[in-house]
């Protein structure tokens, strides 16, 4: 079942900033999704979370926040990056 449209707007103004990197759990899957507001910049002003589970970031098309949380059981924040490979 979706969220509520209540959720939807309570994580729009409660939105992480730019570089944030969720894990997203849906049932016995999951995701990780990541912010970056500079290689969405020609999309929608709201669609700047990229699916990184399986693909490096840039492979898929950003999507807003919502839609990616859509159908979750629970959303995590990681920590601090320890390391970059890109």
């Amino acid at each position: 079942m979706p969220h509520s449209e209540q959720a939807t707007a309570v994580l729009t103004a409660n939105e992480p900033k730019d570089g944030t990197v969720l894990l997203v759990r849906s049932g016995d899957e999951w995701k990780v999704i990541e912010r970056d507001d500079a290689l969405s910049r020609d999309y929608d002003p709201q669609d700047h979370w990229f699916d990184v589970t399986t693909e490096a970031i840039g492979d898929s098309d950003p999507m807003a926040l919502h839609q990616h949380v859509k159908y979750a059981d629970a959303v995590y924040a990681l920590g601090e990056k320890l390391a970059e490979f890109r």
